[in-house]
């Protein structure tokens, strides 16, 4: 008889090839150990265990299918199917809970037996809200510094252009005093001293 493996829930199962025949087998003896019954009863009797016998077969290969696809998902997962660790995770994840629920109930009632009752947290809460609003308006302050800067840094730059043009003028003009017939200097004189 040769043997082969078989993936099982619990891992590798080393199985005879007829591991269905054999199975088969003793459901069979169980069967057959009953008393002898009449001709149409061995007949039904057969009918029904030769339905009984594939029925048997097929729900036998389809738990096999089943443990060799759990044995695949088990494998994939990583095993964190585990419902014992799920179960102790959350019920000590429950007690966390229970205990910081129970913190924060202990520190409330403290802070009303020193009088300090919810008033503080209305004030913290002013506070923060007038502190928004700052930031809010400071956002909008520095919005406007940033483009008075740009309208000085454009200011400026007309002002050297039209520095620039003026010495053109002034240069274009006393060129033109240079060139001028006649040699007029009271043309000149008039010009610088304006």
């Amino acid at each position: 008889m040769m043997r082969h493996v078989v993936e099982t829930y619990f891992g590798f199962d080393e199985e005879s090839i007829d591991s269905e025949t054999s199975s088969l087998t003793s459901y069979n003896t169980d069967l057959t150990d009953r008393t002898p019954a009449t001709p149409e009863e061995d007949l039904e009797e057969s009918v029904s265990r030769e339905e009984s016998e594939l029925r048997f077969r097929q729900l036998t290969r389809e738990y096999q299918a089943l443990q060799r696809a759990y044995a695949l998902l088990q494998e994939q997962t990583g095993g964190s199917l585990d419902a014992e660790r799920e179960a102790r995770t959350r019920e000590q994840l429950q007690l966390e809970l229970s205990s910081c629920q129970a913190k924060i109930m202990d520190l409330e009632k403290a802070l009303a037996e020193r009088g300090q009752d919810s008033k503080w947290v209305e004030e913290k809460q002013y506070l923060l809200r007038t502190n928004q609003e700052l930031r809010e308006k400071i956002c909008v302050l520095q919005q406007a510094e940033s483009k008075l800067q740009a309208e000085v840094q454009d200011a400026r730059d007309q002002n050297e252009l039209l520095e620039f043009r003026v010495l053109e003028l002034e240069v274009r003009d006393c060129s033109n005093v240079k060139l001028s017939p006649g040699g007029n200097n009271n043309s000149l004189t008039s010009r610088s001293i304006q």
